[in-house]
């Protein structure tokens, strides 16, 4: 297991727990447990070479992988519009074209 320092106080929303994925080293990692107020919880089995402070990608992509915003909206039971919006103004955003 892997304790991730993002929660919902970061915009990530509470009905992706036990639910959806992040990306570690390029592989999906499922979120297991209760998202917290900024902490959440992935399962990194066989996910080689993790070290403390590698990046954990919630929307976005990593390696081959991605997480769309439809995607992450999905499995949080919301539209990826709401999504965005809840990753609020204090966030860094990198947008990419």
């Amino acid at each position: 297991m892997a304790v991730l320092s993002a929660g919902y106080g970061d915009g990530l929303p509470r009905n992706m727990s036990n639910r959806g994925n992040v990306l570690i080293k390029g592989h999906k990692a499922p979120i297991v447990g209760r998202i917290c107020m900024n902490l959440a919880i992935c399962d990194i089995t066989g996910i080689k070479d993790i070290r403390p402070g590698d990046e954990a990608v919630f929307l976005g992509s990593q390696g081959d992988e991605i997480i769309t915003g439809d995607e992450l909206a999905r499995w949080a039971g919301t539209i990826s519009y709401e999504a965005f919006c809840s990753i609020g103004r204090g966030h860094r955003k990198e947008y990419i074209s």
